[in-house]
């Protein structure tokens, strides 16, 4: 646009007509006196106006009474000067008398006769709302949502897919593919997290979900993640994993993952030449470990380098887990982060030998006769519910709409229903809603919101509109199992 009003101004330009008349661009032209010779049709259309209602009038009479300085210091001067306004911010006024707020840009030239047009204006347009702080921050939630749930669903199809995949017979070169798509895709959740974070907190709150995971496989993420990182930029990258550790800890992994994340890629950044390590190791009795401690070491020389805010966050977050962060050297000088956390796991859970167990045991039970209803509307994700059932023994149905779900559960009766929330025409929420007062055999049926909200207060938000439990997308295979030899046991 300051191209066009650039050329226009040393007389570069002679296709002003055919952009006037087709350019997607809000603009006019005025004479020396500031009276309105030309309005693009766009402008036009935009705020109402027909060319007879603004030809030859004077521009206040499209600008409306304003106390604005802005065009007597700014667009006369610029007509008399021969220079060029970007970007000023000011009112126009509608047909309808409405004031809208607007960025406009101006020039001028003096190579213009009595009738020829002396100054271009461009605008762009600002709705109120633009300039409204509550309306700005609606707007960017509203689009977070949009962009948060459009992430999460592929993400859960790759995910899930990828675990099945790792738990079915492989060889090695097979097994280390897999283990680097579940790595990339972890790191892409902390990425979708951490978004989901700023927007879903207030102040410094931060929600925790504690879960109990696998501590060799959590490293071994982390370590893989940033192995091929520090590689490229000439550094060693060591692992240093201690026996005496818990086979698992119960902890908020993504949090824990955040801090040690935060730590290392910060090393990695600032450090030119040598090593940077990850030392992971019992604290207290050996084999009855309750704390578990990250070393983070690096060849800076100096104690720390981290920013002071980022090294807050680290902080507050370590001590939102229970554990501490404390920042130094070691004997040679290297910079030192530690970070200390419970193990939140008694010592019966624990294992001496520090041998990895990567694979989570599946809850069992007897599922003969159970019948399952999936509500999704996405195929992948279909195909990956369908694949996690089938493993436990439960031939499901699939609805690929609410209205879909409704017909199914009139000619079914279902034992428990996965219902997708976000899907074209019906969702969720007002299918089992419908479900429920249409069908009364359904009144205690249990239904599972599964969805890609996973912002703070998602689950109470689902479970006050009627919902029987939440599962956050990208889910685990053992999410979905767990949760149905949950019901299914108690409904037994």
């Amino acid at each position: 646009m300051h191209d066009l009003l650039k050329n226009w101004r040393h007389g570069k330009t002679d296709w002003i007509g055919p952009v006037f008349a087709h350019a997607p661009l809000l603009l006019l032209t005025v004479d020396k006196q500031l009276n309105i010779i030309d309005a693009s049709r766009h402008l036009l259309e935009e705020f109402g106006y027909e060319m007879k209602d603004l030809a030859g009038r004077q521009l206040t009479a499209f600008i409306g009474e304003s106390n604005d300085t802005i065009w007597p210091q700014l667009v006369v001067p610029s007509i008399k000067n021969e220079y060029q306004v970007n970007d000023a911010r000011t009112e126009f006024c509608t047909s309808t008398g409405e004031r809208v707020p607007v960025l406009f840009s101006a020039a001028s030239t003096r190579k213009s006769g009595e009738h020829d047009a002396a100054a271009i204006i461009a605008l762009s347009i600002r709705t109120l709302s633009t300039f409204s702080s509550g309306e700005t921050s609606k707007s960017a939630t509203d689009f977070f949502r949009t962009v948060n749930h459009e992430l999460r669903t592929p993400m859960n199809a790759i995910m899930g897919m990828n675990a099945l995949l790792m738990a079915s017979p492989l060889d090695e070169q097979q097994r280390e593919l897999s283990r680097k798509i579940q790595s990339a895709s972890e790191a892409m959740m902390l990425l979708i997290d951490s978004l989901a974070d700023e927007q879903s907190s207030t102040g410094n709150s931060v929600e925790l979900h504690p879960n109990e995971f696998n501590l060799r496989a959590f490293i071994d993420t982390v370590t893989n993640h940033w192995l091929p990182i520090a590689m490229d930029k000439g550094l060693t990258f060591g692992l240093r994993y201690e026996v005496g550790l818990p086979v698992k800890i119960r902890s908020d992994g993504k949090r824990l993952a955040q801090v040690i994340n935060s730590l290392i890629g910060n090393a990695i950044m600032r450090t030119t030449a040598g090593s940077v390590t990850l030392q992971v190791f019992p604290v207290d009795a050996v084999g009855t470990a309750s704390h578990v401690a990250f070393d983070v070491k690096d060849t800076n020389n100096e104690d720390s380098r981290i920013s002071v805010d980022d090294l807050a966050a680290c902080r507050d977050l370590c001590l939102r887990l229970g554990g501490t962060l404390e920042t130094g050297s070691d004997m040679k000088n290297n910079g030192l982060h530690t970070i200390t956390v419970p193990t939140g796991i008694t010592p019966a859970n624990s294992n001496s030998t520090g041998l990895d167990n990567t694979r989570v045991s599946d809850e069992t039970g007897d599922f003969s006769g159970c019948k399952v209803l999936v509500v999704e509307d996405n195929p992948l994700n279909q195909a990956l519910l369908k694949s996690i059932l089938q493993s436990i023994g439960i031939n499901c149905h699939v609805a690929d709409s609410g209205e879909q779900a409704i017909i199914l559960c009139e000619q079914n009766e279902y034992d428990l229903i996965f219902m997708d929330i976000q899907m074209p025409g019906m969702n969720g929420i007002t299918t089992a809603k419908t479900i429920r007062s249409k069908l009364p055999k359904y009144e205690y049926c249990p239904i599972i919101a599964v969805t890609a909200n996973a912002l703070k207060n998602a689950k109470e938000d689902y479970l006050r509109e009627g919902m029987d439990g939440y599962i956050a997308k990208p889910y685990s295979p053992n999410d979905i199992r767990r949760i149905t030899a949950q019901i299914i046991s108690n409904a037994a």
